[in-house]
């Protein structure tokens, strides 16, 4: 008689669902004890090998199904319980192991009486066949217990990576839902005392300001519904973002976007409010504490597979700024590029050339998918050119 491995006679069921019992007792008969008994009666048995393979198959077969019934039980038994409201203990993949490695002696007396009756030969039969299956049997079940115990560790370690990285980026999500909800409430204070200053004195000022107020707000909004939009849009936040301070700021600001005329920035893509905290910090932290004002530059162009944006500034330079709370939105920025680009993307601030601070933004070149521009985004802030040089 031919000595059956019993394969995966112990297939140690998972720690829970029905569903996920069902998946390993169909891997069992369906993958591991056709190959494991093909191994075994190739390298163990005489022939006639196909045979040997169905006998042995049979009993793999058979085995493992009757090592599978106590698992059954004690979940079902677990079901019942927790209906009944109470709190059945919880076992691990080890436990379910046991119960299986129990009833190997039943499966494979089980088989012996099913081989008899369908081959019409009795295997197992002696003691040493009982002790050689079960030896064999218990091997190589616990070799595939170890497996599916590394196999669940990893996949609990990549599960446990997942929701720690949702959870950060649900937490960048509600900084940038924050960041968007207070554009620096000071830019709102500041543009409603330019704008009160200017009705005696230049009511078409006045008037523009407030419309244009009304377009940063508006795209704000829009963008507050989205992940990613067209660079046209963002560079349109960032332009309605400086009129408003043209008007603050007078003559004591000089600001232009620069636009490298291969690059069409409606057909780009990039994460929302990526830009203009960058041009905001620049004016908060760089030019505003100077009495005198400075120059901004926006630039924005590709290299190889890259986007670069640079927003460079002539103000009070990097350290030397009066006011605090730039480091929270630059990390919040540096945050979110890593979860979207990794690698792919950075953020970086150093000096700029003749003094001040040059914020070096590095992105994939991505290009969007071809759709229309909105009417309105047309005729609201991405139509504004009076920064542009």
């Amino acid at each position: 008689m031919s000595t059956s491995p019993s394969a995966a006679t112990a297939a140690p069921a998972g720690g829970g669902s029905a569903r996920r019992l069902a998946r390993e007792y169909a891997k069992v008969q369906l993958v591991y004890n056709p190959l494991l008994v093909g191994v075994a009666v190739l390298g163990l048995s005489e022939a006639p090998y196909g045979y040997r393979f169905l006998l042995s198959l049979t009993i793999a077969a058979v085995a493992s199904s009757v090592c599978f019934a106590p698992v059954v039980l004690a979940l079902v038994l677990g079901h019942f319980r927790r209906r009944r409201g109470h709190a059945p203990a919880a076992h691990g993949r080890a436990w379910y192991f046991s119960l299986a490695m129990l009833a190997m002696p039943l499966g494979l007396y089980v088989a012996s009486r099913v081989t008899e009756l369908v081959f019409g030969e009795r295997a197992p039969a002696t003691a040493v066949d009982y002790r050689f299956g079960g030896f064999l049997g218990m091997l190589i079940a616990g070799a595939f217990f170890a497996w599916q115990t590394r196999s669940d560790a990893s996949a609990a370690a990549l599960a446990a990576e997942r929701r720690a990285e949702r959870a950060e980026r649900l937490e960048l999500e509600a900084q940038l839902a924050a960041l968007r909800a207070q554009l620096d409430p000071h830019l709102l204070f500041n543009a409603l005392n330019t704008v009160a200053a200017l009705i005696p004195s230049d009511p078409a000022a006045a008037e523009r300001t407030v419309l244009r107020l009304a377009e940063l707000y508006r795209a704000l909004l829009a963008a507050s519904r989205l992940e990613l939009h067209s660079l046209e849009q963002e560079l349109g936040i960032c332009r309605a973002y400086l009129d408003v301070e043209q008007v603050r700021f007078a003559e004591r600001l000089v600001a232009r976007v620069e636009i490298a005329p291969e690059l069409d920035p409606s057909q780009l893509e990039v994460p929302v409010l990526i830009v203009q905290p960058l041009v905001e910090n620049a004016i908060g932290h760089g030019l505003a504490g100077r009495a005198r004002g400075g120059r901004l530059v926006l630039r924005v162009q590709s290299s190889g597979g890259s986007l670069s944006i640079e927003v460079e500034d002539d103000g009070v330079g990097l350290g030397a700024s009066s006011r605090r709370g730039a480091g929270l939105a630059l990390e919040t920025l540096r945050q979110r590029l890593r979860l979207r680009h990794a690698e792919r993307a950075a953020l970086e601030l150093v000096a700029a050339p003749g003094g001040g601070t040059l914020a070096r933004l590095r992105l994939p070149l991505v290009r969007r998918a071809a759709a229309p521009l909105a009417s309105e985004n047309r005729r609201g802030v991405l139509t504004c050119a009076s920064t542009e040089s």
